[in-house]
C-alpha cells in the first residue's frame, strides 16, 4: 500500500475561533462525527513513522488550531529531524489562525522548514467571520515572518460576507 506524497496531521480539537466557515466536521452544527482522544506525541512519533513507510514525504499540521496542541513544538521538530535524516526537502507547513502566534513559534519555524500558512478571510470582515478581532494579528504575524526572510501562505476562505472585499485581501 502506497499513500499519496502528502499527509495533513490534524493534532487537536482546540480552537480559539468560532469562524463561520469552519470546516472541522467535529465543530459542525448538529455534528454527530465521533471525538477520539487526541494523540499524544509518543503516539504521534508512530503514526508519522507509519506514514513514512508509506510514502508520505510532506506534512502540513493544523487542527483545530495546530498553536494549541502541548506537543506541536516537539512534532515540528521530530518531523524535520526525520525529512533531514530521509534526505526530504519538503517543508512542513503549518495552518494556523495567528491568535496564539508568538516569536518562539517564529524561532522554531524558521529552525525547522516550517511554511507558515495564516487564515486571513477578510480585513474588514474578520471579526464577524472568526469570532475574534485579530486581523491586525494576523497582519503583524506576516510581516514578522517576512522580516526573518521565511515563506507564507495567506488562506482566504471566500463567503458571500467577504467576496465584496476579495480584491482588496
Amino acid at each position: 500500500m502506497q499513500l499519496p506524497n502528502s499527509a495533513v496531521l490534524e493534532l487537536t480539537y482546540r480552537c480559539n475561533h468560532k469562524c463561520l466557515f469552519c470546516s472541522c466536521p467535529w465543530d459542525a452544527k448538529d455534528s454527530t462525527y465521533p471525538r477520539g482522544r487526541e494523540l499524544s506525541f509518543g503516539q504521534w512519533k508512530k503514526a508519522i513513522d507509519r506514514l513514512y513507510s508509506l510514502g508520505v514525504k510532506s506534512f502540513s499540521l493544523s487542527g483545530g488550531e495546530a498553536l494549541l496542541k502541548d506537543c506541536m513544538p516537539q512534532i515540528v521538530e521530530y518531523i524535520h529531524s526525520e525529512n533531514i535524516r530521509r534526505n526530504i526537502t519538503y517543508p512542513i507547513v503549518l495552518i494556523s489562525n495567528g491568535l496564539a502566534m508568538t516569536e518562539d513559534f517564529l524561532d522554531l519555524f524558521q529552525k525547522n522548514n516550517v511554511h507558515l500558512s495564516m487564515s486571513l478571510p477578510g480585513y474588514k470582515t474578520f471579526a464577524k467571520l472568526t469570532g475574534t478581532d485579530n486581523a491586525d494579528g494576523v497582519l503583524h504575524w506576516f510581516r514578522r515572518a517576512k522580516e526573518r526572510g521565511m515563506k507564507t501562505t495567506c488562506n482566504v476562505t471566500v463567503t458571500a460576507l467577504n467576496y465584496h472585499e476579495l480584491f482588496e485581501t
